[in-house]
């Protein structure tokens, strides 16, 4: 191996130790208020948005009754995944900051893939021991356990967990990529709930998630520019 390819590994290897143990010690730091907000909002996820699951389900579903915006929302499933949307948006930043010789936008790149990385992992998790059904399953709705199919793979959602994963320490480091990048998160959201795949309450709970590791991330990124 080629001198200076060793050189990158090194400073990725330094890039991602620094971000995680920036993350593990936000993480621990504030954990007694992170338990507090996450137990809030699952309370409140239960006994307010789970009712209302359906009622709004039909309400993000009835923009489209013609299937005029099936197309869209078919194009924002397909690449809002983490083979798209994060592999795309990490490479990119990472070269581009490569290219400008920018440590500042390769730490942005490892960050978004990182939290994106996290989430989904915790989402997938979630989703494959829970079980809940997808809408378009057509099964009464409910956590019926560890399932290997994808009908029962409903909570959370992993496109909308990757999606904001990726986006949301853009959004707190660097806006001008963050607010795109989160419009496109918001859109994969969307979709995801227009094709009947999730309920909203999938989505909002992939938000939660990647709120707790990416806003972390996007923050260590911040002070490590500052050092």
């Amino acid at each position: 191996m080629s001198e200076p390819s060793k050189t990158i590994l090194r400073e990725l290897w330094a890039d991602i130790c620094q971000l995680c143990a920036g993350l593990w010690g936000i993480l621990r730091g504030r954990w007694p208020l992170l338990l507090v907000t996450t137990l809030s909002f699952a309370l409140f996820a239960w006994f307010i948005l789970l009712p209302v699951d359906d009622a709004w389900l039909k309400l993000v579903r009835s923009a489209g009754e013609k299937e005029t915006l099936k197309p869209l929302a078919q194009w924002l499933s397909k690449w809002g995944d983490f083979g798209g949307f994060t592999v795309f948006l990490s490479l990119a930043l990472w070269l581009g900051g490569r290219l400008c010789r920018s440590r500042y936008y390769q730490r942005l790149a490892l960050a978004s893939l990182l939290a994106a990385g996290i989430t989904g992992m915790v989402a997938n998790v979630g989703r494959f021991g829970l079980g809940r059904p997808r809408p378009i399953a057509g099964l009464a709705d409910g956590f019926y356990g560890p399932h290997l199919k994808t009908d029962y793979q409903a909570f959370p959602s992993a496109h909308t967990a990757t999606a904001f994963g990726s986006a949301l320490p853009l959004l707190v480091s660097a806006p001008h990529i963050g607010v795109p990048a989160t419009v496109f998160a918001v859109g994969v959201s969307w979709s995801r709930m227009y094709l009947n795949r999730h309920h909203p309450t999938d989505v909002a709970t992939s938000i939660w998630l990647a709120m707790l590791f990416g806003v972390p991330l996007g923050l260590v990124v911040r002070r490590m520019r500052i050092m």
